[in-house]
């Protein structure tokens, strides 16, 4: 939750793209049996009786922030019918000290040094996910945060294995571009990316991020607004637009309209509603009209809207929040109460005493 939406890092620019990618056979792990259940990558025999089961394999830093922080999405995609999650570690010590950290981590983790550089090669951006299908094909490649996304197209049957290899190559042009300084060539293969999928999260970073690291936030937020007007739809413009007002100011007060507009169309699902509201809380302290915002999505919601305990804490971590933002002190204790009682974590007990202080004078 930390870092909403995954904002691009510098070193996206300079990683090669994975040696393995989308179309590739997938490589077997040969891995000593860590933890959970043990995991293949490939399917023991083509069968088209597996055609709706998909191996996913994630490559990840275990002790790093960014994979700490990742909790729900780990639960949204590991809790999905017919998927088989395992994560995998270029640093076979991490295993044991992530383990003494997270007794109940319920899923297989595994370590191979050369099926490591089979998948990865110099690519430096973790976690980056790999899933594969029941003809142990490569069907998507990318950033772990992506994947919810893709699965959800799969599940639907909208998923388009070809469309997502052109995206794939347009990637690799954008990449070149913020190498060599292009603006021609990255804007270029961004908007053909675009035109192909309105939405596309990685693609919007990378534009978001090349934008940004040369100080032009209007020109970003100008960007995002040209394709939300054309794809009103497309959710992933307007959470966008509010991640990047969050942070530039004087973009605040048209960031939180943007919201509305998001509200009033119904826009997301259940976690993404939750996510945006989470973000007028956080970051968005002082506008009224993000608080607003933030409170009327939250009451579209309830603790059944979330299967996994960490959403659902977070639902009622966002509650206290916004009656801490309208100063209800007793409601901001009762809801974080309830938040502790879902998922009794170090920092939702830290966020009680500190309501519960206030409270007292």
């Amino acid at each position: 939750m930390k870092k909403f939406i995954g904002t691009i890092i510098l070193s996206a620019v300079v990683c090669t793209l994975a040696a393995l990618e989308t179309g590739d056979e997938a490589r077997e792990i040969k891995s000593k049996f860590y933890n959970g259940k043990i995991f293949k990558a490939k399917f023991y025999m083509v069968d088209k009786r597996n055609q709706n089961k998909l191996k996913i394999l994630v490559f990840a830093r275990l002790l790093a922030d960014d994979f700490a922080g990742a909790s729900a999405l780990i639960e949204n995609i590991g809790n999905r019918k017919n998927v088989s999650l395992a994560f995998a570690t270029p640093d076979e010590d991490e295993i044991s000290v992530f383990l003494k950290q997270n007794s109940s981590f319920k899923y297989a983790l595994l370590h191979d040094k050369k099926a490591h550089d089979e998948y990865m090669n110099e690519n430096i951006i973790y976690p980056r996910a790999f899933v594969i299908n029941y003809e142990n094909k490569i069907i998507w490649d990318g950033e772990f945060i992506d994947l919810p996304d893709m699965l959800d197209k799969f599940e639907a049957g909208k998923y388009d294995f070809e469309k997502n290899r052109k995206i794939n190559r347009y990637l690799a042009q954008m990449q070149d571009a913020l190498r060599s300084g292009s603006e021609y060539q990255l804007d270029r293969a961004a908007r053909d990316i675009l035109a192909l999928d309105h939405g596309n999260a990685a693609c919007l970073r990378l534009r978001l991020f090349a934008f940004e690291n040369t100080n032009r936030p209007e020109d970003a937020w100008n960007f995002l607004e040209e394709y939300r007007r054309r794809y009103p739809d497309e959710k992933y413009l307007y959470m966008l637009q509010v991640d990047l007002g969050a942070r530039y100011p004087f973009l605040a007060d048209k960031s939180a309209a943007v919201g509305m507009v998001f509200l009033q169309k119904k826009l997301g699902n259940a976690s993404d509603k939750l996510l945006m509201a989470w973000l007028f809380l956080n970051n968005y302290p002082l506008r009224l009209n993000a608080l607003q915002c933030a409170e009327q999505l939250l009451a579209l919601l309830s603790e059944k809207s979330f299967t996994d305990i960490s959403m659902q804490s977070l639902y009622c971590r966002a509650l206290a929040l916004c009656c801490y933002r309208y100063c209800d002190l007793a409601g901001a204790v009762k809801n974080q109460q309830r938040a502790c009682e879902i998922l009794n974590s170090g920092e939702n007990k830290e966020i009680l005493k500190y309501y519960q202080k206030l409270s007292e004078k």
